[in-house]
C-alpha cells in the first residue's frame, strides 16, 4: 500500500514549487509504473482527501495536541511530507490539484475552464469510476450552470456543495449530481461528506478501480460543531493555558517527531496577535480554539470511517490514499 500524508505551507513563499501541480502526474505515474497489472480490475484505487484551511501543525503527526489518530496512522504507515507547497488560496489550489497545471492556465474568473483535462476525466477514460464527495468551489458565481459543476468535469458521482464555504448545518448549494437538495434535521456537513464517501466506496469497490476525491470543508470557518460533541469541553481544558504555551508545546513535539530540523528555533508570534495574558476575552478565545479542535477531531473520525470501509470492502491494500490541506 502506498500512502502519502502531505503537510501544506499556505503562506510560505519564494522557494520550492507548487506540489499540487505534481499530484495528478504523481498519481498517473504511480499507475503506469505499477507492474503486474493485467486489467482495469487489478489497478489500484485512489482516494484523495482534502481538508480546508487547516494548519499543517494541527495534526498529531505534525505536533498537535488535537487527537487525529486515523490520519496519524496514515503518516506512520506511509510517507509524511515535510516540504509541500500550495497556491495559498482555495480555488487556485484545487484547480492545480485537479489538472496538474498552473491555475493561471485553467481558471477564468474562478471558473475551471476547458484548457486542461481534470484527473477525473483522464481516469474515467482509462476505465476508472470517478467519485466526489464534498466541496467543489470551481464554478465562479455561476451556481446553477451545470457546465461548471463536477459531473461535467469527469465525476460519475457527486455529492457536496458548489460554493466555497458556508454553514455546516444548512449549507447552501448542497447537491447530489446536478440536483439541489435540502439538508435534513440533525445535518452536519462533515458527517454527511463522510457518510456519502463511505456509501460511494461500498458501491464502487465491487465494480473495479475507482478514484475518489473527498473534500471536507472542515475546519474552514464558520466554526461549527454539534452541541453534543464532547470534544469541545475536553479542548477547553487544554487551551486555557493560552496560545503562547500551546505554540511552545507544539514546537517541542515537532522537534521530537523530526518534522522540524533540530537547528531551527520557534518563529516569533504573529505581530497581529497579542500575548495571551494581554487578551481581553480569553474565555471566548478558548471556546473558539476548542470548537476548531473539535472540528478537526471529527473530520479525523470521518477519515477513519473511510479507511475502515476500504478494509471492509477488502480493497485497502490496493488503494493509494493521499491526504492534504
Amino acid at each position: 500500500m502506498n500512502i502519502a500524508t502531505p503537510q501544506s505551507h499556505p503562506h510560505k513563499r519564494g522557494h520550492g514549487f507548487d506540489a499540487t501541480i505534481l499530484f495528478p502526474a504523481m498519481i498517473l505515474t504511480f499507475l503506469f509504473l505499477n507492474t503486474g497489472v493485467s486489467s482495469a480490475v487489478d489497478r489500484p484505487n485512489i482516494v484523495v482527501i482534502v481538508v480546508d484551511d487547516m494548519g499543517y501543525s494541527d495534526l498529531g503527526c505534525y505536533g498537535s495536541e488535537i487527537a487525529t489518530p486515523h490520519i496519524d496512522a496514515l503518516a506512520a504507515g506511509g510517507v509524511r511530507f515535510t516540504q509541500f507547497y500550495n497556491t495559498a488560496k482555495c480555488f487556485t489550489t484545487r484547480a492545480s490539484l485537479l489538472t496538474g497545471l498552473y491555475h493561471q492556465q485553467v481558471l477564468n474568473e474562478k471558473i475551471l475552464n476547458r484548457k486542461g483535462a481534470t484527473i477525473a476525466e483522464v481516469l474515467r477514460n482509462s476505465g476508472y469510476q470517478t467519485l466526489m464527495s464534498g466541496k467543489w468551489h470551481l464554478n465562479g458565481g455561476q451556481l446553477d450552470n451545470p457546465e461548471f459543476q463536477p459531473p461535467s468535469r469527469g465525476f460519475d458521482h457527486f455529492f457536496g456543495t458548489i460554493l466555497g464555504a458556508g454553514s455546516f448545518f444548512k449549507p447552501y448549494t448542497l447537491q447530489r449530481g446536478y440536483e439541489r437538495i435540502t439538508p435534513g434535521t440533525d445535518f452536519y456537513y462533515t458527517d454527511a461528506i463522510t457518510d456519502d464517501a463511505v456509501a460511494a466506496i461500498s458501491q464502487a469497490a465491487t465494480r473495479g478501480p475507482f478514484f475518489h476525491y473527498v473534500c471536507f470543508t472542515a475546519p474552514h470557518w464558520p466554526m461549527h460543531i454539534p452541541d453534543d460533541d464532547p470534544a469541545v469541553e475536553k479542548y477547553k481544558q487544554i487551551y486555557r493555558v493560552g496560545w503562547d504555551t500551546i505554540r511552545i508545546h507544539r514546537f517541542k513535539r515537532q522537534l521530537e517527531l523530526g518534522v522540524v530540523p533540530q537547528q531551527f528555533a520557534l518563529s516569533p508570534r504573529d505581530g497581529r496577535v497579542v500575548p495571551w495574558q494581554e487578551d481581553r476575552d480569553t474565555e471566548w478565545q478558548v471556546h473558539r480554539m476548542a470548537v476548531y479542535a473539535a472540528m478537526v477531531e471529527r473530520m479525523d473520525r470521518g477519515v477513519g470511517r473511510i479507511l475502515s470501509e476500504l478494509k471492509t470492502q477488502k480493497v485497502f491494500d490496493n488503494t493509494l490514499v493521499l491526504f492534504l490541506s
